[in-house]
């Protein structure tokens, strides 16, 4: 069973079609299969998140979803460009007005980075299945 939804947002405007949840979508670059656990939709994406159909794919899927909280993994994600942070921004603030939450699952090495020198980090909950390595700068000390 297919249901069409239609996505009327300021800055994205698209028709997405709702497929059954365990379908693997291959939109351009981007692959998405969903899975439902409990009160939680996890979307595990591969390939890139870029202008174009791709982000308005994921856009549409993290919106038809009805769970409280949303989870993209993006442990496969090989790029992402500046239109790919924009959707992450608009999923974010669109589940957030409806009082749903969303989470980044083990963003790749180059999403990691992204993030961190946008400082979007700071505005996503980020959740990584193994110990992440930490960055440290090195502080010379005066000698004396």
């Amino acid at each position: 069973m297919q249901t069409q939804v239609t996505v009327n947002n300021s800055r994205f405007y698209g028709s997405f079609t709702e497929e059954p949840e365990n379908a693997v979508e291959a939109h351009m670059g981007l692959k998405i299969n969903t899975v439902i656990e409990d009160q939680t939709a996890i979307l595990l994406c591969e390939g890139q998140i870029v202008r174009g159909e791709e982000i308005n794919v994921l856009y549409g899927k993290v919106l038809v979803q009805r769970s409280l909280t949303v989870i993209l993994d993006l442990s496969a994600i090989s790029r992402i460009d500046a239109a790919g942070l924009g959707i992450l921004v608009a999923c974010y603030q669109a589940l957030l007005s409806s009082k749903r939450r969303l989470v980044l699952q083990n963003p790749s090495a180059h999403v990691r980075e992204l993030l961190h020198t946008t400082n979007l980090h700071l505005l996503f909950g980020i959740a990584y299945s193994e110990p992440q390595p930490h960055t440290y700068e090195l502080c010379e000390e005066a000698a004396g």
